[in-house]
C-alpha cells in the first residue's frame, strides 16, 4: 500500500507541474504575442511618418520648390537625418541634412534605388540601415520621371525600444522573476531565434520525436531531460502569430522541489510500513489519512508557488470577481494601476474600483477583447482589456480581467502624430 501510494502521489505531483507550467507558457505565448504587436505597430507608424514625408518632397520637388536649404529645413522641422533626391540615371540632383556634422549619415546609394529606377516599383522600403557609427530606417518614393525620392530617420531610440520590449527581453525577465524556470526558448526548424542567456545550444526540433510531434500535432507536450546536467522538467508548444505557426516555445523548470517531495514521501513510507506490523489496523489507517493529507498539503504548496509567482510578476493587471462582483485575486500591476492595495481591494465590490461611466464598461460581458479609455485616481488611462470566465469544482462562476495599460504606447503615437 505505501509503495503503490508513493506512485500515485508522484504521477499527481508531475500532472499538477504540467498543468502549472502549462498555465505559465501560454502567458508568455499571449505576452510574446503583444510584444510582436507592439513593434509591429511601432514600425508601421514609423513607416507611415516617412512615407508621409517623402509624398512632401516628392510634390515639392515636382512643383520645383527644392533647394539646398529648404530640404535642410524640412528635416530640422521633421526630425530627419537625410533627404535625397534622385535622377532616373542615378545620379543625385538635392541632399539635405538635419545637421552639416552628420552629413552623409544615413545617405543611401543610388544602387539601392535599382527597383524604382527600372519601374519595377514605386514605393521602396529599405528598412534598418548601418551607416558608419549610426543606425537609421530609411524608404524611398518614385518620381514621375522614375527618379527617387529617399528619406531616413535615426532609428536608434526605435532599436533601443524595441530591444527592450522585444521577445528576448521578455523571456529573460520571466526567467529571472521566477527562480524555478531553468530556460526559455523560441525555436524553429532552423535553430535558436531567442531564449535566455543561460542557453547555448539545444536540441534541434528535426532530431526529436518530442519536439517535432509538438510542432505537427500542435499541442502541450511535457517529458523529463536533462539541461546543463540538471533533471528538469521540459514543457513544448507551437508559437504561433497571426494564425501561422512559426515555430516552438519550450521551458525547462526545477526538478528539485518535486524530488525532495519524493524523497519525504519515501521516507514517511519506510516510517509508515515499519508502524504497520507493529501497531495494527487503527494505527495503519491514522497513518495512511496523514500521509494523505500531508501530500495534497504539498501538492497545493506546488500549486501556490507556481500560480502566485504567475500572477504575482505577470505585467499586467489581474482581477478575478466573483459572480457577486467581489474581488477574490487581485496582484501587484493591480495594484500600480488601480492605486488600491491587496488587503483594500479584496472582497470588495468591483464597481468601486471604477468612478466613471466609461470605466464601467471593464464589466460588460459583450466582449472578451477590447480597448477603451477611462479615467483612474485623476488620470487618464488607456485599457486594453481581456476578459474570459471559468467554474470552479463547485459550480461557481468567477470572471478573470487582465488588463493592460497602453497609456505610455498611447502617448507616443499621439506625439508621432503630432510630428
Amino acid at each position: 500500500s505505501g509503495a503503490l501510494e508513493l506512485s500515485h502521489s508522484r504521477k499527481d505531483l508531475y500532472q499538477l507541474m504540467e498543468t502549472q507550467s502549462r498555465t505559465l507558457l501560454e502567458s508568455i505565448t499571449i505576452a510574446s504575442n503583444n510584444s510582436l504587436l507592439s513593434n509591429e505597430y511601432l514600425e508601421e507608424v514609423s513607416r507611415q511618418r516617412l512615407l508621409t514625408n517623402a509624398n512632401t518632397v516628392r510634390s515639392a520637388f515636382e512643383r520645383g520648390m527644392v533647394n539646398e536649404e529648404w530640404l535642410k529645413s524640412t528635416c530640422l522641422q521633421n526630425e530627419l537625418v537625410s533627404i535625397q533626391i534622385f535622377g532616373n540615371d542615378g545620379w543625385q540632383l538635392f541632399e539635405g541634412t538635419g545637421d552639416l556634422q552628420a552629413a552623409g549619415e544615413g545617405s543611401v546609394l543610388a544602387d539601392e534605388l535599382y527597383p524604382i529606377f527600372s519601374a519595377e516599383t514605386d514605393t521602396l522600403i529599405l528598412g534598418i540601415r548601418r551607416s558608419g557609427d549610426g543606425v537609421f530606417y530609411s524608404l524611398a518614393l518614385a518620381t514621375e520621371d522614375r527618379g527617387a525620392v529617399a528619406v531616413s530617420f535615426d532609428a536608434t531610440q526605435f532599436l533601443e525600444f524595441r530591444r527592450n520590449t522585444g521577445f528576448g527581453s521578455l523571456l529573460n525577465q520571466v526567467a529571472d522573476e521566477n527562480e524555478q524556470i531553468r530556460f526559455i526558448a523560441f525555436q524553429d526548424m532552423e535553430g535558436i531565434l531567442a531564449a535566455t542567456g543561460n542557453v547555448t545550444s539545444l536540441e534541434a526540433i528535426e532530431s526529436s520525436p518530442f519536439l517535432t510531434g509538438s510542432l505537427s500535432d500542435s499541442l502541450y507536450r511535457s517529458r523529463i531531460t536533462i539541461f546543463n546536467d540538471e533533471r528538469i522538467f521540459e514543457v513544448a508548444h507551437p508559437f504561433s502569430y497571426r494564425g501561422e505557426t512559426i515555430g516552438l516555445i519550450r521551458m525547462g523548470l526545477s526538478t528539485a522541489s518535486l524530488q525532495e517531495i519524493n524523497r519525504r514521501i519515501f521516507r514517511r513510507m519506510i516510517i509508515s510500513s515499519v508502524v504497520l506490523v507493529f501497531v495494527g489496523f487503527l494505527v495503519i489507517t491514522f497513518i495512511f489519512v496523514r500521509q494523505r493529507l500531508l501530500i495534497v498539503q504539498k501538492r497545493y504548496e506546488v500549486v501556490e508557488t507556481y500560480s502566485g509567482s504567475i500572477i504575482e510578476h505577470v505585467s499586467d493587471a489581474i482581477i478575478v470577481f466573483d459572480s457577486g462582483g467581489l474581488i477574490r485575486v487581485y496582484n501587484s500591476a493591480a495594484e500600480t494601476l488601480f492605486g488600491v492595495g491587496k488587503k483594500e481591494a479584496y472582497a470588495r465590490p468591483m464597481d468601486t474600483l471604477f468612478v466613471t461611466e466609461e470605466c464601467r464598461e471593464l464589466l460588460s460581458p459583450e466582449q472578451t477583447v477590447r480597448q477603451l479609455r477611462c479615467r483612474i485616481n485623476g488620470q487618464t488611462k488607456y485599457l486594453l482589456l481581456s476578459r474570459s470566465s471559468f467554474f470552479d469544482s463547485d459550480g461557481l462562476e468567477y470572471v478573470i480581467l487582465v488588463t493592460r495599460d497602453l497609456t505610455e504606447q498611447k502617448q507616443m503615437e499621439e506625439q508621432i502624430e503630432r510630428k
